[in-house]
């Protein structure tokens, strides 16, 4: 595990990241993070994925006539935050009882793979050991995938319940 400080913010507090290269979680998580990519497609259509996506729509929002509201959040320590349990949980719904194409094996073994590649990750700091039992591992392949997936179920709950003015 290291640090990156986060040097936009006050005191400059640094980001844990926890290399993973080379590990049995990390191929692991590259595989899987494979067959949750249209899961992925599913939830990412309702965020802007980046600064500079941001920037393009602002750019043509400006000049537009059209009226409405635009929410942007900063959630602190995000990937860290992210509950395993019920994203895991987003992802099995999505694959198994959705319209996707199912994976080629059973859900309670995407479910185990889940859980060995995202809450079994040990690693050590300062000479000690240590298992990261909730929240996703930034340094994990599955990292950006599944903290997608978790904020896009969440946009869409938002946007069912609040849909569009007119």
């Amino acid at each position: 595990m290291y640090g990156l400080p986060k040097v936009h913010n006050e005191n400059i507090p640094m980001r844990p990241i926890l290399s993973m290269l080379g590990s049995a979680q990390h191929e692991l998580g590259k595989w899987l993070a494979d067959i949750l990519k249209p899961v992925l497609e599913i939830y990412t259509g309702f965020c802007i994925p980046d600064s500079f996506r941001f920037a393009e729509f602002i750019r043509d929002v400006k000049g537009s006539s059209n009226t409405g509201y635009l929410s942007s959040y900063d959630i602190s320590s995000l990937f860290t935050n992210v509950p395993l349990g019920e994203t895991i949980g987003i992802c099995a719904n999505s694959l198994y009882r959705g319209s996707l194409t199912k994976p080629s094996f059973p859900e309670h073994i995407f479910l185990k793979l889940m859980g060995l590649a995202t809450k079994s990750v040990e690693f050590s700091f300062d000479g000690n050991m240590y298992r990261q039992v909730d929240g996703v591992a930034m340094g994990s392949p599955l990292a950006p995938t599944l903290t997608n997936i978790f904020v896009g179920f969440q946009e869409k709950l938002l946007f069912d319940r609040f849909p569009k003015p007119k």
